[in-house]
């Protein structure tokens, strides 16, 4: 059994990277061993703040030596990646200890920045193991130290980093709440989330069907894509359907406002609510009463999906999926078993997969579920101590 300490943030599952970590904890405790975690509780700096202030570094590697030492780690495992920094100013025998999760976005950009760019070189060079989430984060972190011509570093990616997709806990079913909805809410305001499976559709259509996007209102979800299909989808095929946003939004933010006005000049005032952040027990009810989650998500140089960890919980409910075929969340959506892939940019085929799973029923509850399964929190864990052994063992 081993002592282990995550660098993190959080750990609250309030975001990806705490879900990850917390998911990890969990499951690494689960397994006999001994965890630790110096987060923000532990008064350490945000990951942001790391990297417009890389001076801060040294001062957090002095922190961590000490802990390290007063603790007797065996392993250190930095889950976010800006904390990375750090590496370049502890001992090598501590270095050594090191392994870092690659996610996405912040496995590059600090690649990309003038700030921090000769620090992700040597934290690159150092760092004996990584994980990355998905083949295509670990793909994008290799093309782009070649661009820079660090043909030596991104060999030593290449040959050290091990995929693990992200694992997912799985819940017993829990049969749909029937909650009636709320009132569409006026334009601008935030009323509670719509997650009922309800019937309030015209005579004869049924119940409406409820979509969810998860994750928040930012151009990397694809929030304008998602209502330009749905926009398509109410003209061709039904206007029976409520789509919930669900995820933290600044009002005054100007893709907000983009998003507000695409929702007025779409005509969809009646079937969008902007539900902003919601708590736990809330997002497990959008799960629970969902019947599609949507989330055409983009992809930019400096901004991608690493893996959507989101779409994995949604299949653990049954809910099948639309998200993106070029980033790492092609390799969380099971092509035609979980949900389907679409081109983000192009609304007819968002509506027409829409439809194949809310009128058609090409996608099977039960199926959702296997794959899920396949991708379960334990088994992540399970494949993350098999890193764990071949770092302490020199492999």
């Amino acid at each position: 059994m081993m002592n282990i300490l995550c660098l993190c943030e959080k750990t609250d599952g309030s975001d990806g990277w705490s879900r990850y970590t917390g998911d990890l904890i969990k499951s690494l405790k689960a397994r006999g061993h001994t965890t630790y975690v110096l987060d923000r509780k532990s008064q350490i700096p945000k990951p942001l703040q790391m990297l417009t202030r890389p001076f801060l570094a040294p001062f957090f590697a002095w922190r961590l030596q000490k802990i390290v030492n007063e603790l007797e780690i065996d392993i250190i495992h930095i889950t976010v990646e800006p904390y990375a920094l750090i590496v370049p100013f502890l001992p090598k025998r501590i270095q050594k200890k090191v392994v870092l999760t690659l996610h996405g976005s912040y496995a590059v950009r600090p690649l990309l920045m003038w700030q921090t760019r000769w620090l992700a070189y040597q934290y690159y060079k150092r760092i004996p193991r990584f994980i990355a989430v998905s083949h295509y984060t670990k793909k994008r972190v290799i093309e782009e130290l070649e661009k820079k011509g660090k043909r030596n570093i991104s060999s030593h990616i290449e040959q050290h980093a091990t995929v693990i997709h992200n694992g997912v806990n799985i819940r017993p079913f829990l049969p749909p709440l029937h909650i009636p909805p709320p009132c569409p809410p006026p334009m601008g305001e935030v009323l509670p989330p719509h997650f009922a499976k309800a019937s309030r559709g015209k005579p004869g259509e049924g119940k409406v069907k409820t979509i969810i996007h998860v994750g928040g209102i930012k151009p990397i979800k694809g929030v304008l894509e998602a209502l330009a299909g749905c926009a398509i989808y109410r003209d061709q095929y039904s206007a029976n359907f409520h789509l919930s946003i669900i995820g933290r939004f600044d009002p005054h933010d100007a893709y907000v406002q983009k998003v507000r006005a695409r929702i007025a000049d779409s005509r969809l005032e009646n079937h969008v609510t902007l539900c902003g952040f919601v708590s736990e027990s809330e997002l497990q009810q959008a799960y629970q009463n969902a019947d599609l989650l949507l989330l055409p998500s983009r992809t930019f140089r400096n901004t991608f999906e690493g893996f959507g960890l989101v779409f994995l919980e949604a299949n653990a409910y049954g809910i099948p999926v639309i998200g993106p075929g070029d980033s790492g969340a092609k390799e969380a959506i099971k092509e035609g078993v979980s949900g389907y892939h679409v081109d983000p940019k192009n609304p007819e085929a968002v509506a027409e997969q829409m439809h194949r799973i809310l009128d058609e029923k090409h996608i099977d509850y039960n199926a959702c579920r296997r794959w899920a399964k396949e991708h379960s929190a334990e088994k992540m864990a399970g494949t993350t101590e098999k890193v764990y052994q071949s770092l302490r063992q020199g492999l």
